[in-house]
């Protein structure tokens, strides 16, 4: 729990709390009954501002979780108002859910994906790929676009960020193109696998695995 509150203290802190240029997605927080950190994700608007949904991780609806009414929190421009989801669904099979807003309702776990950090136990492919640094929506960063993974055993595929990534922080959008967002799914250890593959340096200790989620509905 102090890991989950130190990174959504870490987003807060370094927040753009003005709107951001991008007219279809907001940062948000998702509170379990409005009152426990959940994790976090992307408000998803339509051409008239209204809100149709929230992509985040599905893992935060994992079955370990206990079923409860879920609700987020709007960041950009921030607001202390909970609005409640009425479902959630899953968009593909890597850790990406869709919430749909609505009247609140207990929300079940139903995905096969697990929180907290992936070990060397899970067997993954890395591949070194040059590719656009993507925009994390809640604070502006520009975040190198390292390449991707691959595990073996259920063929989950992965974009490999360099961004170090905490508890809390799980469903967090970056900006991937006009209609498609990066979700932030897990942080792993750099091993030295990883640091060969991506040229990664000495004084980072984790990097972040995000789905591709495209935008079109």
């Amino acid at each position: 729990m102090k890991e989950s509150q130190y990174g959504y203290n870490q987003i807060l802190k370094n927040l753009v709390k003005n709107p951001p240029t991008h007219p279809k997605f907001r940062a948000v927080h998702l509170w379990e009954e409005g009152k426990s950190l959940r994790g976090s994700g992307t408000l998803i608007l339509n051409d008239q501002g209204q809100h149709t949904g929230v992509v985040t991780a599905s893992h935060l609806f994992n079955p370990k979780n206990k079923a409860a009414p879920i609700f987020y929190q709007v960041l950009q421009p921030y607001s202390t108002m909970m609005h409640p989801i009425a479902e959630a669904k899953s968009v593909i099979k890597e850790d990406a859910v869709l919430c749909i807003p609505g009247n609140p309702m207990p929300i079940g776990g139903f995905s096969p994906h697990e929180g907290g950090v992936w070990s060397s136990e899970r067997d993954i492919t890395p591949c070194k790929v040059s590719l656009p640094r993507c925009t994390l929506l809640a604070t502006g960063e520009k975040i190198p676009v390292l390449g991707h993974v691959q595990e073996k055993a259920t063929g989950y595929f992965y974009y490999v960020l360099q961004y170090h990534s905490y508890p809390g922080q799980s469903g967090l959008g970056c900006i991937k193109a006009e209609n498609e967002l990066y979700v932030f799914c897990s942080g792993i250890p750099i091993e030295k696998e990883f640091r060969k593959c991506f040229g990664i340096s000495r004084s980072m200790r984790r990097i972040t695995l995000a789905a591709a989620v495209r935008v079109d509905f």
